[in-house]
């Protein structure tokens, strides 16, 4: 017993990591401090993005932080919430029990085995895209809910009051890609989220490098 608790003592990062910056690209902070790729995350960090665009791996979670996002990772609570502060996020998650994502002073998503888009931007709409998968968002004054399901992408807007609805025409903006969902996917081994010839075509055309480039993803 003395040995292994030594031996914990001497290794501690692999006894009590929980996670790790997948991809990085400018700068990124952890808890204040500056981040590099490979750096090992825990419950309850909080991630700041500013100028930076970061992937994080979280236990069978995997996060994409838009620049100037802050997001703080889960406790050690069970079933406690992931939280974005504020910025853009998407994220994917493996098809093991249900997780939960809090929009800070909005709503809390319950999610399982689904691929998410959130943004909370100050001065903007607030939006939740349901790329794929099932959920239920509830605002935080709880009148207002969506249970829903999803094969291909369906946004909605949460409006200043709380309500939820789905977003009008001229309210769409291309803020997230299936390329993307694919890719965080296949980081977590999981298969193409999209069953469908057409819906992996599209991905297909978004991996051009002038979408690439130009949006960063």
């Amino acid at each position: 017993m003395k040995k292994l608790l030594l031996f914990l003592f001497l290794i501690p990062n692999l006894a009590f990591s929980e996670g790790v910056i997948h991809k990085i690209k400018g700068e990124v902070y952890v808890n204040g401090s500056k981040a590099t790729k490979d750096y090992e995350l825990k419950n309850g960090d909080k991630i700041e993005t500013r100028d930076g665009l970061v992937t994080l791996l979280f236990e069978d979670e995997i996060y994409k932080l838009r620049s100037n996002t802050v997001f703080i990772l889960p406790d050690n609570e069970v079933k406690s919430p992931s939280t974005l502060i504020k910025g853009a996020v998407i994220a994917a998650f493996k098809k093991k029990g249900e997780r939960k994502m809090k929009i800070h002073n909005t709503a809390t998503l319950s999610i399982r085995g689904t691929g998410v888009y959130v943004k909370n931007i100050a001065g903007e709409k607030k939006r939740y895209c349901l790329c794929y998968g099932k959920s239920a968002l509830e605002t935080d004054n709880h009148l207002h809910s969506a249970n829903t399901e999803s094969k291909y992408h369906e946004e909605f807007i949460i409006s200043s009051t709380g309500k939820i609805r789905k977003f009008k025409l001229n309210e769409f903006e291309m803020n997230h890609y299936s390329l993307e969902n694919i890719e965080l996917e296949k980081v977590l081994g999981n298969e193409t989220p999209f069953k469908s010839y057409y819906r992996n075509i599209v991905a297909f055309f978004q991996r051009s490098p002038f979408i690439v480039s130009f949006f960063n993803i």
